[in-house]
């Protein structure tokens, strides 16, 4: 109910921490509800992470979650920060 677009990737096999979110919400009232769900989904990702395999919670570790206007990105990936770069040149 609290958003228009959204798309997902996450990987395949559970021994990649990949993850990734992006989500258009319908309000700018929307946006920290919306938000607050990616950072709980952060929050799990650290719990289950953080006792199986140790190079992926580094990865979970440096995630990014980025507000633009009605859009948010949550990355967690390799190049986390590449992708929240490329997210932000978008809106420039």
């Amino acid at each position: 109910e609290k958003y228009e677009e959204a798309a997902g990737y996450m990987a395949m096999m559970n021994v990649k921490a990949a993850d990734l979110v992006i989500v258009k919400a319908k309000t700018a009232e929307d946006v920290a509800d919306l938000k607050a769900g990616l950072e709980a989904r952060q929050e799990t990702n650290a719990q289950i992470w953080s006792a199986y395999l140790p190079d992926q919670y580094e990865i979970v570790k440096n995630y990014q979650l980025i507000e633009k206007g009605r859009y948010l990105l949550y990355a967690v990936a390799e190049d986390a920060e590449g992708i929240a770069a490329a997210f932000e040149a978008y809106f420039e």
